[in-house]
This record gives C-alpha cells, structure tokens and sequence, in this order.
C-alpha cells in the first residue's frame, strides 16, 4: 500500500512544488539554484510512475539554460501552437 501512496499521492505534489521551484530558479536565471530544483525533480519523478511522455519531458528540462530558452520561445508563440500549455510553466 506504501509504494503505491507515494507514487499516486505523494510524489505527483512534491515533483510539482520542485519543478515551480526550477521554473523560478530558471526565470531569474539562478543556474545554481536551478541546479539544486532539478536534483528534487528528477528525484520525485524517479518516484512517480514510469512514462513515456514524462521521461521525454525530462529530457528537455535537464539543461536549465535550454530549459529557459524553450521556455521564453514556448510564451512567443501563439497559444494553439504551445508545446506547453501548463500555467505554471512559464517564464515570470
């Protein structure tokens, strides 16, 4: 029951509050801090349930100056044609 409690309900919301917080370092470009937010989000998403869609999304994260970069080019485009539509994910 424990195994399945940590990655139904516990890592889904730790793995959210450490992708904002690299999202931020990212934003301010805190290479450091983002450094540090990208261990806690490749460690809550080791946690969650196995994908193909979240592993190939955490390869384009793994680099924060490319992440920014995505980033900054993902809020130039129009909002049909986003490859990112989270809320949270975006350059503030």
């Amino acid at each position: 029951m424990f195994r399945y409690y940590v990655s139904d309900a516990i890592a889904p919301r730790f793995f959210l509050t450490s992708l904002d917080d690299y999202v931020r370092a990212c934003s301010a470009r805190d290479w450091e801090g983002a450094r540090l937010a990208l261990r806690s989000v490749n460690h809550f998403a080791a946690l969650r349930r196995r994908s193909l869609r979240l592993r190939w999304k955490l390869l384009w994260i793994q680099s924060p100056r490319l992440f920014r970069f995505l980033l900054a080019f993902n809020d130039r485009l129009p909002y049909r044609t986003r490859f990112m539509r989270n809320p949270t994910v975006t350059l503030r």
